[in-house]
């Protein structure tokens, strides 16, 4: 038996979750230094022909194959596979794991260490510079036999010839294996990985060659810090503006067109419209010029997204479906580094919005359902993701706070399994803004300022004058008048500090509620932001806001004079007959009921 053996027996060392310590709470019991002379006794005892193996397998990994330690110099495979299966039998260090097959043909036998004190206790023996040599012999074996299929091994590779000081190989493979880990969705796997292979390179100096590996370090790490981080994170904007530096004198190239469109999305995510619409044009006509389906597909949604944040929904969703006429839905997941979102679940999702703001709730609904199909369908976390974020926010604007919730509740199980604090922060605004119909306003209010702060904290503006707007409604209903008009001023910054005129109306129409409560006998005064929110809606031509307006009007007149003005009648009538969909959606059906309940007519 082994002394590691007979101490874990005797409750000396103990194992928790993994690793191996002494219990220091039994009195008399061996210290640290003692263990440690324990164990050297006990390998000084060993064949030194078997304590070179140990040492040489200790390098190799707590587990290995026995191909790992043969090498044209030393012994031949099937006298280390005698050695080690000896070893294994008398149950003295290691333990028999079976077989491994090698892409160059190699069949031998796998072993571990029974300890993990076991194989520190062998590599502690090894100097520096043996050390060192054992890395490269064990780097180099395994870079030959799976020549061709290094992403198989590319972090054990990476850890030898790191440890080797070949820091150009360990980049290599260090950028292989964060590839290979992105691809898995394992997003904090990989940041760590890319992040290792950008210190590295530090070691390397300067040239075109080091240029090209930080590039194919740079690329992959986009995805896993928009997916951890958010799209507006500060590590993603450096790694972002460095690849641009980088690809500075590609121009228009294949390669700097996903670099142009991660640019483009972190600043879209800020909700810098200017820049966003500076660079979606650039994509556009990069698009253009390409003929490639895939680039024509995300340069013009790029723009479309855009043209919707800046008050076009119409244009938004002509932009969109040009895009997707052109490319084959069929085709699989084609992901860019810079932007790993799928860009049709993208395309279905921003449709489904400007589809809603111009009155067509069941196609809006339609669309969503697509994205969230699709999303699901990828088995792509992220497209998934802003697929369910979606249709969560098409049920905000519905005001179905029943499939809100549920679909924040899909979505939440998504965010948290990936750690993706951007689509974290929006459950909380939904559960926040839903609340409003379950509890007291301050109840809600607290959840929903959660939601916004945590929104905040991601860096993205996207959006923010919209929650706000919803702040406000709650702050509107609890009768906190001085809060609100507070919340409008920044609500009026945001939209002119970010372009998102999209959301102008629905400024205009929280002031009109404030203003009801403000001053209720000043109907000029009341009237002149609903009239105002009417008016740009109809010029952006967002019908379903502009008959949420002018039924916040309409509700507002009947609350303080028991009646409906003819103009008002008029406004609400004509909305209603040119909703193409019918009148299904909350809205729709209210004012259905309030024209019906002043002029006697019945309302099932």
């Amino acid at each position: 038996m082994s002394v590691v053996d007979d101490l874990l027996d005797r409750g000396v060392v103990v194992s928790r979750e993994g690793r191996f310590r002494l219990d220091g709470a039994l009195a008399g019991l061996p210290t640290p230094g003692t263990l440690e002379r324990l164990l050297e006794q006990e390998i000084e005892h060993v064949d030194p022909d078997d304590r070179e193996l140990l040492e040489l397998a200790s390098i190799a990994g707590m587990e290995f194959s026995a191909a790992a330690l043969a090498t044209d110099s030393g012994p031949r495979l099937a006298q280390i596979e005698e050695r080690c299966e000896a070893l294994a039998r008398r149950g003295r260090f290691l333990v028999a794991r079976g077989a491994s097959d090698w892409p160059d043909g190699t069949m031998a036998s796998r072993f571990a260490f029974r300890h993990a004190l076991h194989r520190d206790a062998f590599e502690s023996r090894i100097g520096p510079g043996r050390r060192r040599r054992l890395h490269v012999q064990i780097g180099l074996r395994k870079e030959r036999a799976f020549e061709g299929h290094e992403l198989q091994v590319a972090a054990e590779l990476a850890h030898h010839f790191e440890r080797s000081e070949d820091a150009s190989r360990a980049v290599r493979y260090l950028t292989l294996a964060g590839e290979e880990a992105a691809r898995r969705f394992a997003n904090g796997e990989a940041a760590t990985l890319l992040r290792r292979g950008l210190e590295l390179l530090q070691r390397i100096a300067p040239s075109a060659e080091r240029d090209v590996q930080e590039l194919m370090l740079r690329l992959p790490l986009n995805v896993p810090l928009a997916a951890v981080d958010g799209y507006g994170a500060p590590e993603l904007e450096r790694n972002l503006l460095r690849i641009r530096e980088l690809t500075g004198s590609f121009g228009e190239a294949d390669l700097f067109f996903p670099v142009l469109l991660g640019l483009w999305s972190l600043n879209l995510v800020r909700a810098d419209m200017l820049q966003a619409g500076e660079i979606g044009t650039r994509l556009l006509a990069a698009a253009e010029r390409s003929g490639d389906a895939l680039s024509r597909l995300q340069g013009h949604r790029a723009y479309g997204h855009v043209r919707f944040y800046r008050g076009f929904p119409e244009e938004s969703c002509a932009l969109i479906e040009s895009g997707l006429a052109g490319y084959d839905l069929s085709e699989p997941l084609r992901l860019d580094y810079s932007a790993g979102d799928d860009p049709v679940v993208l395309s279905f999702a921003y449709l489904s919005w400007a589809l809603w703001f111009q009155g067509l709730p069941r196609r809006a609904v339609e669309r969503v359902e697509q994205a969230v199909e699709r999303g699901r369908g990828l088995r792509h976390p992220p497209s998934h993701a802003i697929a369910l974020a979606f249709r969560a926010i098409v049920q905000l604007l519905r005001r179905d706070a029943p499939a809100a919730r549920l679909a924040a509740r899909e979505l939440e199980a998504v965010a948290r399994d990936e750690g993706m604090a951007l689509w974290l922060a929006l459950v909380q605004i939904v559960d926040g803004w839903a609340l409003q119909y379950e509890v007291p306003p301050r109840e809600a209010l607290e959840a929903l300022d959660r939601g916004i702060a945590a929104w905040r904290q991601t860096g993205s503006g996207l959006g923010l004058p919209y929650w706000l707007c919803l702040r406000v409604e709650i702050l509107a209903a609890s009768g906190e008048v001085r809060d609100g008009f507070s919340t409008l001023r920044d609500v009026e910054r945001l939209i002119g500090a970010t372009g998102q005129e999209i959301f102008e109306a629905e400024r205009h129409r929280a002031e009109g509620l404030l203003r009801s409560l403000a001053e209720p006998r000043d109907r000029q005064a009341v009237g002149h932001p609903f009239r105002a929110a009417i008016g740009v809606a109809r010029e952006m031509g967002a019908l379903s806001i502009e008959l949420r307006a002018a039924l916040s009007w309409a509700e507002f007149e009947r609350r303080e004079t028991g009646r409906l003005g003819d103009a008002s009648r008029v406004l609400l009538r004509g909305l209603l007959e040119r909703l193409p969909e019918g009148g299904e959606d909350p809205d729709p059906r209210a004012a259905a009921r309030l024209l019906a309940s002043t002029s006697g007519a019945l309302v099932s």
